[in-house]
C-alpha cells in the first residue's frame, strides 16, 4: 500500500493538473517519505493492534464485564511490555521498511534540532536517537497506558467488578 500511495502522489506531482494540486501532492509526498512519518505510521499500527480486542469489547452493546476487566489489564500488559522491551526489534523493523523503500535515515548519533521552534539550550543535549526513542516511542505509549488507567482506575475497576456479580447470568435465558 505505500508503493501504491507513492505512485499515485507522484503521478500528481508530474501530471498537468493545477499548480496548487501539484504543490499539495509535493508537500504530502515530502511528509510521505520521511523517516519521521514512517516511524509514527508503525508506531500506531503497533498500538492499535495491541488495543484492538480491547476496542472491539468496549464497542459491543452487551458486554461481559469480567471479561472486559480482564482485557483492560491484558492490554496495559501489551503495552507496557512493548514499551520495556521491544525498542530494538521495532527499531529494526522500522529500519528495515525505510531501507525496502528508500527512505532516507537520520544519523541517531547526531544531535537532535526541533524545526518546530526556536532551539533552546536544553535541545543541545539530546540525540535524534533519543527524540525516537523517549519523545516519541517511549511518550505514545505512556500516554497510552495513562489513559487506560484514568479510565480504568482501581475504583473504577472495582466497581465494575462488584456490579458484574449483581447480574445473574442466566436470569433471562428463556
Amino acid at each position: 500500500m505505500f508503493n501504491a500511495t507513492r505512485l499515485v502522489l507522484e503521478g500528481i506531482i508530474e501530471d498537468k493538473s493545477s499548480y496548487s494540486q501539484r504543490g499539495d501532492a509535493a508537500e504530502a509526498y515530502t511528509y510521505f517519505t520521511s523517516f519521521e512519518f514512517v516511524f509514527i505510521l508503525h508506531l500506531m499500527k503497533e498500538i492499535m493492534g495491541r488495543t484492538n480486542i480491547l476496542s472491539q469489547q468496549l464497542q459491543k452493546s452487551t458486554q461481559d464485564i469480567g471479561n472486559t476487566i480482564e482485557l483492560v489489564s491484558a492490554t496495559k500488559e501489551k503495552l507496557n511490555d512493548f514499551r520495556n522491551n521491544n525498542w530494538e526489534s521495532f527499531f529494526e523493523q522500522v529500519r528495515d521498511f525505510s531501507l525496502k523503500h528508500n527512505i532516507e535515515m537520520p544519523d541517531f548519533s547526531a544531535l537532535y534540532k526541533s524545526g518546530r521552534y526556536r532551539p533552546r539550550q536544553k535541545d543541545n543535549h539530546v540525540t535524534i536517537e533519543h527524540f525516537y526513542r523517549v519523545d516519541i516511542f517511549i511518550c505514545s505509549l505512556d500516554k497510552q497506558l495513562h489513559e487506560l488507567a484514568c479510565r480504568f482506575d482501581n475504583k473504577a475497576t472495582e466497581l465494575l467488578t462488584l456490579s458484574a456479580a449483581l447480574v445473574p447470568k442466566k436470569a433471562f435465558d428463556v
